[in-house]
């Protein structure tokens, strides 16, 4: 009777425990068979810590890399939080592969084991899927560069890849939909199979392992006991997810740069990559279907009874000969350069930016000084964004990204213009920002002249290449102009001043180098065209917002009217 009363009786009659007392093998307890628990450990970590980042994340492509870096830097434990969810991904990704492999290998796939093993695959795909989402929402370089190929697939599968189109819910940027995913619908799914996975190992019981049962070691063992292991491996997990968190916090890239590619995956899509290299968007696409394809079909290919080696020697050889080379192809991806994959698909066509607004500038046919220009000009916006912010963190990593791109065209643009070179003082902004204090305005200042001398050197370049290559370089900055217009008019229309503000500025600056070109042609043009008055109205303390929009209006038909002309 003693046995029914106290805290413990009543916890044991409503949560029965008994039942997980069942009877597993002795090696169920062993760390290759802890695998998918550890994975699982790091599962709960990332859920944990997701909902907490998920507090301070702006899923919006012009605020989302910025809103990270506030977390970063103006909260004690941001960085810390997101160093636990970072390398608890790391661990549940790494863990569930190894996992893969072992359930692979030793053959527990066997019958009656076929189905709980393709749940397995869906799992890892789901998995796989959760990773990449979260590289993309980072919305740094890497994270733009992700999306954009994401795009690219979707293309390239037609009505397959609807969702991943920009054209399907237009009024929501993908990122929002990235978001989603990655916080809500691939969770869910992931939970759900799981349950399934879980309750397919007790029902079917462990594996036996792939020797001679003979040398299996005798004695009874129970799932509590496997239970409690797990508890251990727990704390080791935290423990080792805490450590790496303090002394490898992960770094967050600069805001992404439109129209380049610089960067590569993270180290799981390293083998892919290198097919992509080779081949083109339909390599990653076909790479990733072959992989799959080899996953799914373990068990029709090893159809044999018998679990043992020695029984299954040609099946083990196959796919060690496999697993070395999608090692190989990984190692080489690390040494090689990333090249331009977006534009290697079938028609060739641009790739709409991760923004939904505009298609990225095709930069098909421009000689590589152009690129050069156009990459280093985009690296400047970004710069003079993190010196207007004072983020000195991210300013440093695209000063050294900005020397990087400068470098291969200072030869080229010194035979055109010798004195240019010299205002392209890339290495100065570097020592710029080593200083612990850096100095913002002159930082600001050397931004000016940069920025000045490499649209006077885009000036010489496209226009030796013709009087076409000119006008189609104006067109694009008076439709780059036109979209900000638009920009400008939905943040008004959603009462979002401060976006609005920081729109105006982009506006005048877009505009200020045209103003001298579009007045020799149509001084009526530039009056309408009046940034200064715009963003002085949008600072007002209670702004007059009809009067707003017919400025905007106004600014509207003066770029559309100045585009045709141009066109003529």
């Amino acid at each position: 009777m003693s046995q029914d009363k106290g805290l413990k009786a009543w916890f044991r009659q409503r949560f029965p425990l008994a039942t997980f007392g069942y009877e597993v093998p002795p090696h169920a307890n062993t760390f290759l068979f802890s695998l998918g628990g550890i994975t699982m450990i790091s599962v709960v970590i990332l859920v944990v810590t997701g909902i907490i980042l998920a507090q301070f994340y702006s899923p919006n492509p012009e605020t989302a890399n910025q809103s990270i870096r506030i977390l970063l830097t103006q909260y004690r434990m941001g960085s810390f939080i997101r160093g636990l969810h970072a390398w608890a991904a790391q661990i549940a990704v790494i863990s569930l592969l190894l996992h893969l492999l072992r359930v692979l290998f030793y053959g527990s796939y066997k019958k009656p084991r076929e189905i709980n093993w393709l749940i397995g695959v869906v799992l890892f795909v789901l998995m796989v899927g959760l990773f990449f989402t979260g590289t993309v929402i980072k919305w740094d370089q890497e994270g733009f560069e992700a999306l954009s190929h994401t795009i690219a697939v979707s293309k390239l599968l037609g009505p397959l890849g609807f969702y991943l189109s920009p054209t399907f819910i237009s009024n929501i940027s993908l990122l929002g939909k990235f978001f989603t995913l990655h916080l809500s619908l691939l969770p869910i799914l992931l939970m759900v199979v799981l349950v399934i996975h879980l309750y397919l190992i007790k029902m079917l019981k462990v594996s036996p392992l792939p020797w001679e049962p003979s040398n299996l070691n005798p004695g009874k063992h129970t799932f509590v006991q496997h239970f409690y292991k797990l508890i251990g491996y727990f704390f080791v997990v935290l423990g080792l997810i805490f450590i790496l968190s303090v002394l490898f916090p992960p770094e967050l890239g600069p805001v992404p740069v439109k129209g380049v590619e610089a960067s590569k995956p993270p180290w799981l899509f390293m083998g892919i990559f290198s097919i992509e290299n080779w081949a083109g968007i339909p390599g990653l696409v076909w790479g990733s279907l072959v992989v799959f394809a080899l996953l799914i079909l373990v068990p029709v290919i090893d159809r044999g009874k018998s679990q043992l080696f020695r029984d299954r020697k040609a099946v083990v050889s196959l796919y060690t000969i496999i697993c070395l080379v999608m090692a190989g192809l990984t190692l080489y991806a690390y040494v090689t350069k990333p090249k331009q994959h977006i534009g290697m698909g079938s028609e060739g066509k641009n790739i709409p930016i991760a923004d939904n607004t505009k298609d990225i500038e095709s930069q098909k046919g421009q000689p590589p000084v152009v690129k050069g220009i156009n990459e280093s000009l985009g690296i400047v916006n970004q710069l003079k964004t993190a010196v207007a912010n004072k983020d000195a963190v991210n300013a440093k990593t695209l000063a050294a990204k900005l020397d990087e791109a400068l470098d291969p065209i200072k030869k080229d643009i010194k035979a055109k213009d010798p004195d240019l070179v010299n205002d392209l003082k890339s290495d100065d902004l570097i020592d710029l920002f080593k200083d612990a204090s850096p100095d913002f305005a002159k930082a600001n200042s050397l931004l000016d002249s940069i920025q000045k001398a490499l649209e006077k050197a885009k000036d010489m370049f496209t226009g030796a290449t013709g009087s076409m290559a000119t006008k189609d370089g104006m067109a694009g900055k008076l439709s780059a102009a036109m979209d900000l217009v638009d920009q400008i008019k939905d943040a008004v229309k959603d009462k979002d001043m401060t976006k609005a503000s920081s729109k105006a500025g982009d506006l005048d600056k877009a505009l200020d180098p045209l103003k001298d070109d579009l007045k020799s042609k149509d001084p009526s043009l530039v009056k309408d065209l009046d940034t200064d008055s715009l963003m002085d109205m949008l600072k007002d303390a209670s702004p007059d917002i009809a009067k707003i929009n017919s400025m905007l209006d106004a600014m509207d038909k003066a770029l559309d009217k100045a585009k045709d002309m141009y066109a003529k």
